[in-house]
């Protein structure tokens, strides 16, 4: 049965991308936040709903009650999970869905970073300009301040960036982390500066501060894939997601 998740739901062993996201979000918000919900049932899957977004976590396909509840959730609009779980609620739905491949790499103590960004070197404002030009689909500067200035201040976030007079011209940063394991999300390269290294250099100093832990990266394409591949990242797992806006819920 599905139910309001509590502390004993975080105790486990995360080996998915999207259950990474889940316990990274609740070790950075905790459970008692307002803005955040967390539901769980009595076989080990696991949700987190902020944003109308539901990030899924199921070691198998959801149960009849875990469909029922994504569709019926009135705060939820995207389900981000697994491609498996992804093209199964498609199916199931009548919709369409998105799906991409998710490497990962050891992390190892002989990498050591150079320079990290720190709040009083570059404004989160100048680097969110980066990613806005970067990124079709972006939030807000307001929504996207917010949640990476928390996870920052609380240890739940790294970012690197390299700068050209004084300027970010490339950013990468974690966009989930627990002690063990670290999602790299939103590198980003501007136009005029891409094809340089920049974005590797990037990765590369982040890996330094992961130490020993293992690091995830979802890239968006092909392209994006033979960088990761170059930089020692190997296949792991899937990502999958579904826009509930599709069934006219």
């Amino acid at each position: 049965m599905i139910h309001l998740a509590n502390e004993c739901d975080f105790n486990r062993n995360i080996t998915d991308e999207s259950e990474l996201r889940i316990c990274s979000l609740k070790r950075a918000y905790g459970l008692a936040v307002p803005f955040i919900q967390f539901f769980a049932d009595d076989d080990g899957a696991i949700a987190s709903v902020m944003d109308r977004v539901c990030t899924l976590y199921c070691a198998s396909l959801p149960s009849d009650e875990w469909c029922e509840f994504l569709q019926m959730n009135g705060n939820i609009k995207v389900i981000h999970t697994n491609a498996d779980i992804a093209a199964f609620l498609a199916r199931r739905w009548g919709i369409s869905h998105e799906k991409g491949c998710v490497l990962c790499r050891e992390s190892l103590l002989s990498e050591k970073p150079l320079h990290e960004y720190n709040i009083h070197d570059v404004s989160l404002r100048d680097i969110y300009g980066v990613l806005s030009k970067t990124f079709c689909e972006f939030p807000s500067f307001d929504s996207w301040y917010v949640d990476a200035s928390h996870r920052h201040r609380h240890g739940c976030c790294h970012i690197v960036t390299e700068k050209q007079n004084d300027q970010p011209i490339s950013v990468a940063m974690t966009i989930a982390e627990t002690e063990d394991m670290a999602l790299i999300g939103c590198v980003a390269t501007l136009p005029e500066h891409r094809g340089r290294g920049a974005a590797s250099r990037c990765i590369h100093q982040l890996m330094g501060f992961l130490k020993q832990r293992r690091i995830l990266i979802s890239p968006s394409d092909a392209h994006s894939e033979g960088l990761y591949r170059k930089l020692g990242f190997l296949p792991y797992g899937t990502w999958g997601e579904v826009s509930l806006h599709e069934t006219g819920g």
